[in-house]
């Protein structure tokens, strides 16, 4: 086995993946909007002096505004740090395989080994932990949207109520009615063609809540309308009155069915091609950490033949 090409190929590999992640890292290319001078410490303070007088579900409430503020900054932090060290580690790792493979670096295999077992190391951790810190931002977090179900669905008439009920929402937790980024790639946040070209007499299309406007390119209701309901019930003001089509009364309630737009899917699959080549940097990583250990080990006693 020749470990000096194989440690020269990792090392060209990690660059490559290295590049496509910064190219699709959500928050260097603002796929996740982040303020990193934002003060954490204010939020938390606040809380603090007011927390003895705050009821149990305002105190749940600053206790996620802090938390998130928390996490935001430490994934500002770990992408830059990271994907910096990355390429960093990868480039010399990429140069010394060079000079190794060709024999210029002759007596100090050793050294090289050891450059190239550390850089692993290093990259390794880093790499794992902001990819581990994205996912859990990429699946717990939200983008500010309402969450919707299919055809954009997000509300039901309740009969015993007379009012339309938010379909995802929950008591124990105001961020239910929310869509998390992971949801962002399906089509009901997107250009759906089933719905856009639907007849102007279909259900999905006359059952909105656009408080008295009849534009089908309606903004995002459904996000205000669920995020200030009580128990979930939207309440109707005067202006509203219960959406219809045909002779029937709507029993659902749908957003933005005429929506044209492909950004959320566009932003979906960039944050997950940065995870999945943050996986293969971590492989690669792997792969540095064993060829540099395997050269150091050998200290230059297997020749090989440069090609």
């Amino acid at each position: 086995m020749n470990n000096n090409l194989f440690f020269l190929i990792i090392s060209c590999v990690s660059i490559c993946f290295t590049i496509i992640v910064i190219c699709n890292g959500p928050v260097i290319n603002g796929i996740l909007d982040i303020d990193p001078s934002e003060n954490c410490k204010i939020t938390s303070d606040t809380y603090n002096n007011l927390k003895s007088g705050l009821s149990d579900k305002q105190k749940k409430s600053y206790k996620k505004q802090i938390n998130k503020c928390n996490r935001d900054k430490a994934m500002y932090g770990l992408e830059y740090s990271s994907l910096i060290m990355d390429i960093f580690f990868s480039f010399a790792c990429c140069l010394l395989g060079f000079l190794n493979y060709y024999g210029v670096a002759k007596g100090f295999e050793k050294i090289i080994g050891i450059i190239g077992l550390a850089s692993g190391i290093i990259c390794f951790i880093m790499t794992l932990v902001y990819i581990c810190y994205s996912g859990y931002i990429f699946t717990n977090d939200s983008p500010g949207i309402a969450k919707l179900g299919k055809d954009g669905l997000y509300a039901e008439w309740d009969n015993t109520k007379s009012k339309f009920i938010c379909k995802y929402y929950d008591v124990d937790d105001e961020d239910a009615v929310l869509a998390k980024y992971s949801d962002l790639g399906k089509k009901q946040y997107n250009y759906n063609k089933d719905n856009y070209f639907l007849s102007s007499d279909s259900e999905i299309l006359n059952c909105v809540y656009n408080e008295g406007t009849t534009s089908y390119q309606s903004s995002d209701r459904a996000t205000s309308l669920c995020k200030s309901t009580t128990n979930g019930e939207i309440s109707a003001d005067n202006s509203f009155t219960r959406p219809s089509y045909g002779s029937k009364q709507c029993e659902k309630l749908y957003n933005n069915p005429k929506n044209n737009s492909i950004e959320y899917k566009y932003k979906y699959d960039r944050w997950v091609t940065s995870i999945i080549f943050g996986v293969f940097v971590i492989a690669c990583s792997i792969g540095l950490a064993l060829f540099g250990f395997l050269i150091f080990k050998d200290g230059g006693s297997g020749g090989h033949t440069p090609l």
